[in-house]
């Protein structure tokens, strides 16, 4: 399987780095959440497949339980490693690191999608006394 490369450029982590709203060892724990919610392909599908669906059930199997069948070991280890890193921050700042660390949003997105008030993300994430998930997984 193919590691996930993050370019600073695609990193709303980066720019919070290099501004020093977070520091290394935050922005290396974002960044492997992040690797880890690409191992666990959770993410959206963004194209259309048009490929004739194997399986008796048509698309059917595609949606089902059995699917998980289809999901390697590691992906699956990926999302143990997720959940894992979610319970350990809590709900009140899960929320944010899924927007901004897995979703690549910014603040203000992910702010808006979460409906925070203005400035909660950064002052929930950029706190010195916050511990960040993966630093320890």
């Amino acid at each position: 399987m193919s590691e996930f490369q993050t370019t600073p450029a695609e990193s709303p982590l980066f720019r919070l780095y290099q501004r020093q709203f977070i520091d290394a060892q935050q922005l290396a724990a974002g960044e492997k959440l992040r690797a880890d919610f690409e191992r666990a392909q959770l993410q959206r599908r963004v194209t259309s497949s048009y490929a004739e669906a194997s399986g008796s059930g048509g698309r059917h199997w595609q949606v089902s339980d059995n699917a998980i069948e289809n999901i390697a070991a590691g992906a699956l280890d990926a999302r143990d490693r997720l959940q894992a890193a979610f319970e350990a921050v809590g709900p009140e700042l899960s929320g944010i690191l899924y927007q901004v660390c897995c979703l690549a949003s910014g603040f203000e997105a992910a702010e808006a999608t979460l409906t925070c008030p203005p400035a909660a993300a950064s002052r929930s994430c950029c706190s010195p006394s916050r511990a960040w998930p993966a630093t320890t997984a």
